[in-house]
């Protein structure tokens, strides 16, 4: 939520066109037809690319994209409740800019449940269960 918190700050100094250097690293686009923000492009290391990208419905963030590791594929897909509070964010564990893996998250921001395709073709074929922080069971599709 931090990475959240900071990435909407930015923006609004971007757009107040205050802030220095982080302020520049925040490109703000908004939709022409309705003058809404609608995409937030941050370059959260520097390097004067953008790595995260905010999808944005005016003020209200809806799902964030991230290139963690500079390589200009996507490896962490995060999506926001109307609340403001991460419901499921989505992982490559192959590195490859496809999502494999969900976690889902509770109303506190404890882990409830992570689905993997194992196949890595889309399709969720185990799915583990936590309860206060700790894998309390799963279930898995024999292929």
């Amino acid at each position: 939520m931090g990475r959240l918190l900071f990435l909407i700050v930015g923006a609004l100094a971007a757009v107040a066109g205050c802030g220095g250097s982080d302020a520049r690293r925040v490109e703000p686009v908004y939709d022409e037809a309705t003058g809404q923000l609608e995409l937030l492009k941050y370059d959260a290391d520097g390097d004067a690319r953008p790595d995260t990208w905010s999808y944005m419905e005016g003020t209200r963030v809806v799902r964030v994209e991230i290139d963690r590791d500079g390589d200009g594929r996507i490896d962490r897909w995060e999506y926001y409740d109307a609340n403001q509070r991460i419901e499921k964010v989505g992982s490559s564990r192959a590195n490859d800019g496809k999502p494999d893996s969900w976690a889902y998250y509770d109303i506190s921001g404890a882990i409830s449940r992570l689905e993997l395709s194992k196949q890595r073709d889309g399709i969720v074929d185990r799915i583990e269960y936590y309860q206060n922080g700790a894998l309390a069971r799963a279930d898995e599709e024999i292929l």
